[in-house]
């Protein structure tokens, strides 16, 4: 499982706003299976988008 998360904060900083701010992304995050499914292509060329993309 999922051991250390960090963050930036932008706004609030109150504990309680940055831990549902994190656990909100994280119920968010699509595997690559997911994506490849929702737009027609395969996995590798989702997993090579992401590799070369910059973000």
């Amino acid at each position: 499982g999922i051991t250390d998360v960090v963050s930036k904060c932008r706004g609030q900083r109150n504990p309680y706003t940055v831990i549902k701010a994190t656990f909100d992304a994280l119920s968010k995050h699509e595997t690559a299976e997911q994506i490849a499914l929702k737009t027609g292509h395969s996995v590798v060329e989702i997993t090579n988008l992401a590799k070369y993309r910059k973000l």
